[in-house]
């Protein structure tokens, strides 16, 4: 499979991301619904040991739904979807697992911000990311900060006609 350096739109970013963003949230109330994480003595009371409980299993499930992918191909659930894939800035070579994993890690910083409200200010940093996607060149603020691209996935003919 070849990749083109034709980088993918903002519109099916965007769609990928709330692609991302849903079936790891579904995944995570389902696997807090198997496991009890959130008995919490006092409803009412903001408790930190439930909020990191919640957040970890959301890691969990991120880890579960979009692990492979992103080492085997470069994409998430959401990227496969549309069709984008994770590559160097410099190349289409795969990115590297170094650079996938702190890219995905920005992904957990809303996560971090719903769950602790005292560090919300996060949101800001999160939508400042976005917005460089708006930029000639359309990549996020972690994209530059990665030297990654996010890309159309085509599969030239060649590869079709050895199957």
């Amino acid at each position: 499979m070849s990749e083109t350096r034709e980088l993918g739109s903002r519109m099916l970013r965007l769609v990928a991301f709330g692609v991302d963003w849903l079936v790891t949230i579904l995944a995570t109330l389902l696997l807090l619904g198997i496991v009890p994480v959130l008995e919490s003595p006092d409803p009412y009371l903001y408790d930190h040991g439930l909020a990191i409980r919640v957040l970890l299993t959301g890691v969990f499930a991120y880890l579960i739904l979009h692990g492979w992918l992103l080492i085997a191909r470069g994409q998430t659930i959401g990227k496969l979807l549309c069709r984008l894939t994770i590559v160097n800035a410099e190349s289409t070579s795969r990115a590297g697992i170094l650079k996938l994993v702190i890219r995905s890690w920005l992904f957990g910083l809303v996560a971090i911000g719903l769950v602790y409200p005292e560090v919300s200010m996060i949101w800001i940093l999160y939508l400042l990311n976005w917005v460089f996607v708006f930029g000639p060149r359309r990549k996020c603020l972690h994209d530059y900060l990665m030297k990654t691209d996010v890309i159309k996935y085509q599969i030239d003919a060649k590869t079709i006609e050895s199957r």
